[in-house]
């Protein structure tokens, strides 16, 4: 089995553009002269700009809910127009068209890579616009590059390939997430200290702890859930279902949508209000 384009093509695109100016109409633009009868989702074009963690985070938790078949296009590309390389990575049911500046790091940890290519101006020139600025990839690389890919584009068509498997190593520049690490604390309570990857725009702390790890740390500890809670400096946040569960203006610890453990203030802005950003620790506690 491989991937199989859809028919009408889907093709999704995050980016850090924005939506004040035209660039992301423009991409839209140069993909429907190519694959007119495509279908094109925005995932977000608001992730902060130059935050390619950030990018990467939100594209994992798009993935489980797009259908077999689909085109991603992620741009959050600080080094446009240097020597950084185009990649295009292919599993069972996607295709991935990123800068390879680690933008799909996470992603490939939910999609198992079967292929990856780097696009070549020499094999894979008839695939994008004749004429490449040096600051807008998005328009003139990318954006042609996923209209071809969509229709069905082998990988060979634009630059050398790697099967996956063949190598131990993905040719890939990938980005060192930070893990949750465990410890005990002063007074002898199991703890993991958390990074917030990204804030969102409710000013909620997306954290690096997924479901996965938090349930092998709960079952490995012999903890019971409802003792845990979140400490942020002076603030305690219980873990808790839903928002609802605290009253207004109150902490809270929750299981996000997008499967990470998330810290927020009901009705407010956690990231605000404690003063936390990307890179900010947390601490994951266990009261006896």
């Amino acid at each position: 089995m491989g991937f199989t384009p859809r028919q009408p093509p889907l093709i999704a695109l995050l980016t850090d553009f924005g939506t004040r100016d035209t660039y992301v109409g423009v991409m839209k633009g140069v993909i429907l002269s190519i694959a007119p009868q495509a279908q094109i989702v925005d995932l977000t074009h608001e992730v902060t700009p130059q935050a390619v963690l950030e990018g990467s985070a939100r594209l994992e938790a798009a993935l489980p809910y797009f259908p077999a078949g689909t085109v991603y296009v992620a741009v959050v590309d600080p080094g446009v127009g240097s020597q950084r390389e185009i990649c295009v990575v292919e599993t069972e049911v996607a295709r991935l068209v990123a800068p390879d500046n680690g933008l799909l790091t996470l992603p490939i940890r939910k999609q198992r890579p079967l292929k990856v290519a780097k696009w070549s101006a020499s094999r894979g020139g008839a695939y994008v616009l004749p004429r490449i600025s040096a600051t807008f990839h998005g328009r003139d690389i990318f954006a042609p590059l996923a209209a071809h890919l969509a229709q069905g584009l082998p990988l060979e068509a634009i630059g050398p390939v790697w099967k996956v498997g063949e190598s131990a190593l993905l040719p890939l520049q990938l980005l060192e997430v930070p893990m949750p690490s465990a410890f005990t604390d002063t007074q002898g309570r199991s703890a993991l200290e958390l990074t917030v990857l990204y804030v969102d725009r409710f000013g909620n702390l997306i954290t690096n702890l997924d479901e996965e790890t938090l349930q092998r740390w709960i079952a490995d500890r012999g903890i019971e859930e409802a003792h845990l809670y979140v400490r942020c400096g002076e603030g305690e946040a219980p873990l808790v279902r839903t928002f609802s569960d605290v009253e207004v203006g109150c902490l809270l610890a929750y299981r996000g949508s997008g499967g990470r453990l998330e810290l927020a203030i009901r009705e407010g802005d956690a990231a605000k209000t404690l003063g936390l950003r990307p890179g900010s620790k947390l601490y994951l506690v266990a009261r006896p």
